[in-house]
C-alpha cells in the first residue's frame, strides 16, 4: 500500500502583504484596510500652496516647447522629409499632439497639416509633423539645420 504525503498548505494572497499596521497583523485585529500616515497633507491643505501651481507663464506650458527635444538624423527621418513632407522629433511622454503642433507652429512658424505620434520601447514618444501643402519639408529642415 503507497503511503499518501500529506498534502501542502494552498498560497493564498494574504492581506499583511500590503502596508499594514502592527495592530492589523495581530491576531484577532478587525482592521480592514491599508494605513494611512495622517501626516500626508489633504487636497483641502494644498489649495492655497504656492508649490501646486504653475512655475512657468500659460502659454510656455501650452506649446510644451520645454518637451520639443530634438529631430533624429536618421535614414527614415530623412526619407520622410524627401517623400512625405513630414518632418519627424523626440519629444516628451506627456507631450499631447495639440502641444506638438502648437510647439513647433510656434517654434518654426510654418502650418501644419496633422501629427501622429508613437512612443518608442525606450520610452521616448516620436512624433510626425506633416506639413501643410504650401510648405516644403525640405526646406524647413534645411533652415532648422537637419539636412
Amino acid at each position: 500500500m503507497a503511503r499518501r504525503l500529506p498534502s501542502r498548505p494552498s498560497r493564498r494572497p494574504t492581506r499583511c502583504r500590503r502596508r499594514w499596521s502592527r495592530a492589523c497583523t495581530a491576531p484577532g485585529s478587525r482592521r480592514s484596510g491599508p494605513v494611512s500616515s495622517s501626516t500626508d497633507p489633504t487636497p483641502s491643505d494644498l489649495q492655497g500652496h504656492p508649490s501646486t501651481h504653475a512655475s512657468h507663464p500659460q502659454e510656455e506650458q501650452d506649446g510644451r516647447l520645454q518637451h520639443h527635444q530634438a529631430p533624429p538624423y536618421t535614414e527614415s527621418a530623412m526619407k520622410k522629409i524627401e517623400d512625405n513632407n513630414t518632418l519627424v522629433f523626440i519629444c516628451d511622454i506627456k507631450s499631447n499632439k495639440h502641444q506638438i503642433k502648437s510647439a513647433v507652429k510656434k517654434l518654426y512658424d510654418i502650418n501644419i497639416s496633422k501629427v501622429n505620434t508613437l512612443v518608442r520601447p525606450t520610452g521616448d514618444k516620436k512624433a510626425y509633423v506633416r506639413l501643410a501643402p504650401d510648405y516644403d519639408a525640405l526646406d524647413v529642415a534645411n533652415k532648422i539645420g537637419i539636412i
